[in-house]
């Protein structure tokens, strides 16, 4: 059983009217992990039941609904593990980006924590990466036993850093160049999941759809460039042992690394069928 003014600052009416309110009951009946819940309604019908002569009706402001977390049975702060989850939160933004703000998305108003139960509630460690909404995860255990289960903590976070942009509008098809990549602060948060372009991705990708000027370059929006396309000048290599012979040719096919594809020899004519081993490069077998 909890008392009502655990769960609500009471106002109004005079001294003796809020001591009865306050101490109106709740049977509050949960399993071991499990969320309580109590609503406006709840609490509104309760009051009526209990004291039928209570002539004013309620006027309520903030949450519409009460909630904790039961451990064993007995309830578990989460106003604290919020904050904790918060500052932990934080401290790894800190470390990673130019200005962030992380704000809880929970609007409940939280009961103080009964006594303590022989369960433990652990906050999990935060490895990344973040996103618009982000959860911490809280791990329930027995001292010495592995984790039986947890519950999110969701947070809305901002996290800003130096991002790769679009410098100009690219067409879907476009081989990416270091003139069109520029950078900015970009909330990166907002990007979700999705990892960033790396300098080293610029000359290998080529756009899946068109691309705005001051957009983030994440790598989903691109696909790898074929190392070889049809009409390219390539290098014709014939590897014989510590021997090694090079030609010019011209690609007649399309290729990834490691396909086959046709080239024919830009001195001979020869068409000869050939590896792809890298931008512009084609081995033959001897």
């Amino acid at each position: 059983m909890v008392r009502l003014d655990q769960f609500v600052s009471i106002s109004g009416g005079d001294e003796a009217l809020r001591s009865r309110l306050g101490s109106v009951e709740l049977r509050l009946v949960s399993p071991p992990g499990a969320e309580e819940r109590v609503t406006r309604d709840d609490v509104s019908a309760l009051v009526a039941l209990r004291m039928p002569d209570l002539a004013s009706p309620l006027l309520w402001k903030g949450s519409s609904t009460i909630s904790r977390i039961r451990v064993q049975g007995r309830p578990l702060d989460l106003q604290q593990l919020t904050q904790e989850g918060q500052a932990l939160l934080e401290d790894w933004l800190r470390a990673r980006v130019e200005r962030f703000k992380v704000v809880p998305l929970s609007d409940r108003q939280i009961a103080e924590a009964e006594s303590a139960a022989d369960e433990t509630a652990t906050l999990r460690p935060f490895a990344g990466p973040v996103s618009a909404r982000t959860a911490l995860w809280v791990d329930l255990a027995r001292p010495g036993r592995p984790a039986r289960g947890g519950f999110p903590i969701w947070f809305a976070v901002e996290a800003w850093a130096d991002a790769p942009v679009a410098a100009t509008d690219i067409i879907a098809g476009t081989r990416l160049s270091a003139e069109q990549v520029s950078r900015s602060l970009q909330d990166i948060a907002a990007l979700g999941p999705r990892p960033l372009l790396t300098d080293a991705d610029i000359p290998e990708s080529v756009a899946v759809a068109p691309i705005r000027q001051g957009e983030a370059l994440t790598r989903d929006r691109f696909r790898q460039a074929t190392p070889v396309v049809a009409g390219d000048e390539v290098r014709l290599r014939v590897q014989d042992g510590p021997m090694r012979v090079e030609a010019h040719g011209i690609a007649l096919e399309s290729g990834g690394n490691g396909q086959r594809i046709r080239v024919r020899n830009s001195g001979s004519g020869e068409v000869l069928v050939a590896s792809v081993a890298g931008k512009g490069l084609v081995e033959v077998a001897p």
